[in-house]
């Protein structure tokens, strides 16, 4: 678990659009039509150097607590874009060193959070949804990892209104495009529709695991 120890991430470059869209198929699926997941991509983003896996796994964890949040329904939005981070920024989202970032912002119209809430979301256990069955683990989770590679989560929320995580992740500026990796990717791809095999799944995460 990210948390409790150093996880064995395996970055590898990837397109995060891409990315978010394979989640996203997932999630409509699984959250229902009482909730409406939107997006918002930018035109055109830099790869990022991350475990895909993992990031896949923080996705569905903010997705799933996003959920939580709108017992009624709601509205999901998931945007993605470049961002460019300077001293001015800097001054606004603090430990975030100078440079180029893509930004994965995940938002929600729920109850939100108040301060104190908002202080301690990323602390292992702390739930605000202990009679809904919640762990407090999934954001640890996503902080843990975030934090593991070297990348950056924000949070903001206004009690009653919304709530908004923000990641952010160095950009490659220079990424490679040889022929090797194009096939590469065309395997993996292929490999993951199988032959029938079976897959085990470990997960503490009970949302989270009936997800998978």
């Amino acid at each position: 678990m990210v948390i409790a120890r150093k996880a064995q991430l395996k970055p590898v470059e990837v397109d995060i659009k891409d990315l978010c869209e394979d989640t996203l198929a997932i999630l409509r699926r699984t959250l229902g039509a009482r909730y409406d997941i939107k997006t918002s991509f930018a035109p055109s983003l830099h790869r990022v150097m991350i475990d895909p896996v993992q990031l896949q796994s923080a996705l569905m964890n903010l997705a799933l607590n996003a959920r939580d949040a709108m017992d009624n329904g709601g509205e999901l939005l998931i945007s993605v874009s470049n961002v460019q981070i300077d001293d001015t920024y800097i001054a606004q989202e603090t430990d975030i060193t100078e440079g180029d970032y893509v930004r994965i912002s995940v938002s929600d119209n729920g109850i939100g959070m108040d301060h104190d809430a908002q202080q301690r979301a990323f602390e292992p256990f702390f739930t605000t949804k202990s009679d809904h069955g919640g762990t407090g683990l999934g954001l640890a989770k996503v902080d843990g990892f975030v934090r593991q590679s070297g990348c950056h989560i924000t949070l903001y929320s206004e009690l009653g209104l919304v709530s908004s995580y923000r990641l952010y992740f160095p950009a490659v500026l220079n990424p490679t495009h040889t022929s090797q990796r194009i096939l590469e990717k065309k395997a993996d791809r292929t490999a993951r529709t199988g032959r029938g095999e079976t897959v085990l799944v470990v997960e503490d995460n009970s949302k989270v695991r009936k997800l998978s």
